[in-house]
């Protein structure tokens, strides 16, 4: 039961204030009228029954003099479905504020109900929406409703833009300099990738990040913008094993999860020399009447490398030939040989 009023009549007839709104009610008692004001008792559904004053007024509170969104901005891609709104200014010169009947919805214009959602005490007030779907038409709507029960015509913000939903792709991720798992003296390792699309708010581009884990997550920094066709990305490595970890982007800031691509296998440092080198069939700097020489040797090292794959060899009559790189004798551990 909540407080009406009537002259006898079903147009004359209405509610004078939903003080507790639902099915409870504030069940009325006690009713006074006075001078252009009514005393009486109600229980609002939170603190039980106290006196109460209505103004007879017939005038609007005057709404919010400033209402933005804290999260969002209006025409403007989000990846957060919960849109918060403060508002502060509201003002009322009879009766005074009540409160705010506000509503979110997918239409530009819509008017609220009378219902006080958010009641009024200090600025700024505040709501939060509950989840909202994807979409480019959320709005708010807000109403000012005094004592009397007088609410005003609503401000409107919006639209605000969601998606929530990530990217799809990339596909195509593969590295243009190097192999996997297949060791290169090329310190550029650089990569290459499309596929990746976004049907709401289009894509924005890639956190993309070298390191030499294999797991690493690049975060959601975009740092290479996308572009229709092929995208790249390279960068400059020392010696060792890497990974490329990408991550794709749209506008409203959601990426994908994050992809891997590698090893990536680099070594720029020579192996170190064998330790022992020497002739198994002749002494240096005396004749010998046998037309093969054999030479053998050891200790050959690539510690922090790809390893020692092979020796490149010759015999000549200079001192000081400068050989290729081609591979002769294949490594083994210990001791290789090799006769001429």
């Amino acid at each position: 039961v909540e407080l009406w009023m009537s002259q006898g009549t079903e147009a004359t007839t209405s509610r004078v204030a939903d003080i507790n709104s639902g099915s409870a009610g504030s069940n009325p008692s006690l009713i006074t009228a006075g001078a252009a004001r009514i005393f009486f008792a109600a229980d609002d559904g939170s603190l039980g029954s106290e006196p109460w004053v209505l103004h007879d007024e017939t005038v609007e509170p005057d709404d919010p003099t400033t209402v933005g969104s804290s999260s969002h901005a209006a025409s403007t891609w989000s990846n957060s479905n919960l849109i918060t709104v403060q508002w502060s200014g509201a003002s009322d010169s009879g009766s005074g504020v009540r409160g705010y009947s506000v509503l979110f919805d997918t239409s530009p214009s819509t008017v609220p109900d009378r219902t006080v959602d958010v009641f009024h005490t200090s600025n700024p007030h505040e709501f939060t929406s509950a989840a909202l779907a994807d979409g480019t038409s959320h709005y708010f709507h807000l109403s000012t409703c005094d004592w009397a029960d007088n609410c005003t015509s609503t401000e409107h913000l919006g639209p605000f833009w969601i998606e929530t939903q990530p990217p799809t792709g990339p596909s195509a991720l593969a590295s243009t300099s190097h192999t996997v798992d297949v060791w290169s003296t090329q310190t550029t390792l650089a990569m290459q990738w499309s596929g990746a699309s976004d049907a709401a708010s289009g894509m924005q581009g890639y956190s993309v990040l070298f390191d030499s884990n294999a797991t690493t997550d690049p975060g959601t920094p975009v740092n290479v913008a996308h572009v229709d066709g092929p995208n790249t990305a390279s960068d400059t490595m020392t010696g060792g094993t890497y990974w490329f970890h990408l991550r794709a982007c749209d506008n409203a800031g959601t990426c994908s999860e994050a992809q891997h691509s590698g090893p990536y296998k680099i070594d720029v440092s020579a192996p170190s020399n064998p330790s022992s080198l020497a002739s198994t069939s002749h002494t240096i700097s005396e004749f010998s009447n046998d037309p093969s020489i054999t030479m053998a040797w050891s200790g050959a090292g690539d510690d922090s490398g790809s390893g020692v794959a092979g020796y490149s060899v010759v015999v000549d009559e200079t001192s000081n030939t400068q050989i290729d790189t081609s591979i002769e004798v294949p490594h083994i551990d210990g001791t290789s040989v090799h006769t001429w």
